[in-house]
C-alpha cells in the first residue's frame, strides 16, 4: 500500500508528522509541497496531510496512537479490524 506524507519544510506539525509517520512506516514517501507549484495550489495549507493508497486519511496535527490505528487498520494488522 502506498503511504505518502505532503509536508512542508519549517512546518513543526510536518515535522512531527514525519518524525512519527516514518517511525512506524519507514517505507513512506514523504513529499515537500513547496518543491512544485502544483502541489503548493492543490494542499496550501493542509499540511501535514497523510494519504494511504490515495485517500487522505489524516491532516493537521497528527496524534500519535491515531496514526498507529489509521496505519494498521490500512495494514490489516491483527486486533485493529473494524
Amino acid at each position: 500500500m502506498k503511504v505518502v506524507l505532503y509536508s512542508r519544510l519549517g512546518c513543526h506539525l510536518c515535522q512531527q508528522a514525519e518524525e512519527m509517520l516514518l517511525f512506524h512506516c519507514p517505507t513512506a514517501l514523504v513529499i515537500d509541497i513547496d518543491q512544485s507549484a502544483d502541489l503548493q495550489r492543490a494542499y496550501g495549507l493542509r499540511v501535514p496531510m497523510l494519504l494511504l493508497a490515495g485517500k487522505i486519511v489524516m491532516e493537521g496535527k497528527f496524534r500519535e496512537p491515531d496514526l498507529i490505528e489509521c496505519l494498521a487498520r490500512a495494514f490489516k494488522l491483527p486486533g485493529h479490524e473494524s
